[in-house]
């Protein structure tokens, strides 16, 4: 999975199936790789897929325990989660689903 031509770092991926009766799936990714299997995966058919990028701002703020931690924000743009545009069709079987998402 890349964004203008980059691995993407961290974050999650969300795939909903077309059929109402179908339960969505999804799990983290990161520098651009995720493996979703059974029973986790998503069941073979249409799908509308969202991915969510945490990004780092370069910013820092510290949590309940005093320990400083990145300042995170979407990093990709509605059209690829919110609003998002991505579909995949997943067959019964291995099956390796690539985005090359562009800005």
């Amino acid at each position: 999975m890349t964004y203008d031509g980059q691995p993407i770092g961290v974050g999650r991926i969300v795939f909903l199936p077309e059929n109402p009766k179908a339960i969505k799936r999804g799990g983290r990714f990161e520098n651009g790789h995720y493996k979703l299997v059974p029973p986790e995966g998503p069941p073979p058919g249409k799908h509308t897929v969202e991915i969510h990028w945490l990004k780092p701002t370069g910013k820092t703020k510290r949590n309940e325990f005093n320990e400083e931690q990145p300042v995170l924000e979407e990093g990709l743009p509605d059209k690829y989660h919110s609003d998002t545009t991505l579909t995949a069709t997943i067959k019964p079987g291995k099956k390796v689903v690539d985005f090359r998402l562009e800005k």
